[in-house]
C-alpha cells in the first residue's frame, strides 16, 4: 500500500503549523514580535519553514518513484494462463500428469503499488487449489522479482508454501518464467527436496 508520509513527517508538519499559527496570531494581536524581538520572530517562522519544505520535498521524492514504479509495474498486472509447468527430477508419467492437472489454468497478478504485486493462481484441476502470493520485484534488478506463496484452498494442500522467483521474460510483460520451491510441510508424502520447477505464465490477450 502507498505511504505518502512517514509519521515523523505528520507530527512534525502538525506541530510546526501550530507554531506558525500561533506566533502569526501573537504578532496580529499584539504587535510586538517583529518590533521586541525581530531575530526571535524571523528565526522561529524561518525554523517552521524550513521544516515543512523538507517534508514537502521527501513527500516529491516519494511521489516522484511512485509514478516511475507504476510506468513500470502496473501495465503486467492482468490475466495469465499457465501456459507450460515441470518439475524437477519429475518421471515422464509424473510430469504429463501435473500438466495436465495445471496447464491452462489461470493466474491473477494485482498490482499492489510501488514494485508489489498480489498473486492468485489456480492449480491441480481435480482439486481445485488456489495459492495467494506477494511478490516484490527487486530495485537493483527490475526483471526479478520474489516472494512466498500459499495455498489457501484445496484438498490436502491448505497451508502448504513455498517460494516464487518471478523473471520478465520481456519488457512488455506477455510472458512470466517462475521458479518455484516447495518448503513446508517437510515429509515423505511431499516430497520437499525435489518439489521444485519451474513454470511459464503468458498474459491473456484482453489484458495485454
Amino acid at each position: 500500500m502507498r505511504k505518502w508520509f512517514e509519521p515523523w513527517e505528520i507530527i512534525a508538519a502538525i506541530i510546526c503549523a501550530v507554531v506558525s499559527g500561533f506566533v502569526l496570531w501573537t504578532e496580529y494581536r499584539y504587535d510586538c514580535l517583529t518590533s521586541r524581538y525581530p531575530l526571535l520572530y524571523s528565526g522561529i517562522l524561518g525554523l517552521v519553514s524550513g521544516v515543512i519544505g523538507t517534508v514537502t520535498v521527501f513527500w516529491l521524492q516519494r511521489w516522484r518513484r511512485a509514478v516511475e514504479l507504476h510506468a513500470r509495474y502496473h501495465p503486467l498486472a492482468g490475466t495469465y494462463t499457465r501456459k507450460d509447468i515441470g518439475q524437477d527430477n519429475a518421471e515422464e508419467r509424473e510430469l504429463q500428469r501435473m500438466q495436465t492437472e495445471n496447464n491452462g489454468l489461470q493466474v491473477e497478478l494485482i498490482y499492489d503499488g510501488q514494485n508489489a504485486f498480489t498473486v492468485t493462481a489456480s492449480y491441480w484441476k481435480s482439486v481445485g487449489a488456489v495459492v495467494k502470493a506477494r511478490l516484490e520485484f527487486i530495485d537493483s534488478n527490475k526483471m526479478v522479482a520474489t516472494g512466498r506463496y500459499r495455498y489457501i484452498e484445496g484438498k490436502e494442500l491448505i497451508g502448504h508454501f513455498g517460494t516464487y522467483t518471478v523473471y520478465r521474460a520481456d519488457e512488455n510483460g506477455t510472458e512470466l518464467l517462475v521458479q518455484y520451491q516447495h518448503l513446508f510441510p517437510r515429509s515423505n508424502d511431499t516430497k520437499p527436496d525435489s518439489n521444485r520447477g519451474w513454470e511459464v505464465w503468458s498474459k491473456s490477450i484482453l489484458s495485454a
